[in-house]
């Protein structure tokens, strides 16, 4: 729904930001990180949003 924040609406954009991060600072398309984005953006031991 548009006009309603919810916590999905933060991690969508922490998402974008980290892709565009990455997207810059590996010019050469060294992508190696890439598997790491989804720990960085919900950190910690136990999984809220993942398996």
């Amino acid at each position: 729904m548009r006009g309603i924040h919810t916590s999905i609406n933060d991690i969508h954009r922490a998402i974008f930001t980290e892709v565009a991060r990455l997207s810059y600072k590996h010019k050469e398309g060294d992508l190696s990180e890439m598997e790491l984005i989804p720990y960085r953006i919900i950190q910690g031991e136990i999984s809220n949003y993942r398996d």
